[in-house]
């Protein structure tokens, strides 16, 4: 499942793992500090957020690594990042086939696999269009296409729907978890939002000043929807203790 790690503010997957992050201040470890070599065979995928508010990723990763450290580009992570981060000289379906492009796959297979994941995402009909003409969720969801397509072994999320609006955030989430319910990958998500933590995870981890203050299992059942969870009583206590130890970081 998607990883999600939860960032707290100085004030204040049986499946994938989401590990998700909420706060204020606090940014994402740098990729070259966190140790990720899961194996799919051998790593469950499972939903995990963090609430943070220091640099400390490496700590926590726990099983969805495979203690190999990170020493340059590779197949097995993929990042989507807080910008959209798209080629804007490439359309939806070349910045898609990127991945699978620099991997030496040839054009007809590399197409067939960007289809297969713009198929995913719901974007079918903007394949032949450019990032400009597409809106910040459009585009958001084209990163995730682009990530997923190489098929990495961890997928890492860094604050991704910070840039839109309200409405497409929560649209994005339950895409989000929709797609991992369909493929699985181990997903490590960062974010601000307690709530966005809960939503997503399987568990919330809470890390302050690279100490781990809470782990926070999140037993909501899924699939999962705003419509159903906004007002669920399950739901609000666990956001509740979430930010309860956030902001006492």
């Amino acid at each position: 499942m998607p990883v999600a790690k939860t960032r707290a503010s100085p004030r204040a997957k049986t499946g994938s793992t989401v590990e998700e992050g909420t706060g204020e201040g606090s940014r994402a470890a740098p990729a070259d500090t966190v140790q990720r070599s899961a194996t799919r065979s051998s790593v469950p995928s499972r939903v995990l957020s963090v609430s943070f508010q220091c640099r400390a990723v490496c700590s926590v990763a726990g099983p969805a690594c495979g203690g190999k450290p990170v020493n340059g580009p590779g197949r097995d992570r993929g990042v989507v990042f807080q910008s959209f981060a798209l080629f804007p000289w490439r359309t939806v379906l070349e910045n898609v086939a990127f991945g699978p492009k620099m991997r030496g796959i040839g054009k007809a297979e590399r197409d067939r696999i960007a289809h297969e994941y713009l198929a995913l995402a719901k974007l079918t009909e903007a394949a032949e269009r450019y990032p400009n003409e597409l809106s910040g969720g459009m585009q958001q969801r084209v990163g995730v296409a682009r990530a997923l397509a190489n098929e990495p072994d961890v997928l890492l999320m860094d604050e991704p729907f910070a840039s839109v609006d309200a409405q497409t955030r929560m649209t994005l989430q339950e895409e989000l978890t929709r797609i991992w319910g369909e493929r699985r990958p181990t997903v490590l998500f960062i974010t601000h939002d307690v709530n966005e933590a809960v939503f997503l995870a399987n568990r919330v981890v809470v890390l302050s000043r690279g100490s781990v203050l809470d782990d926070i299992a999140i037993d909501l059942p899924r699939p999962r929807a705003w419509d159903a969870l906004i007002e669920d009583a399950a739901f609000k206590s666990l956001a509740a203790r979430v930010l309860q130890r956030v902001r006492a970081a």
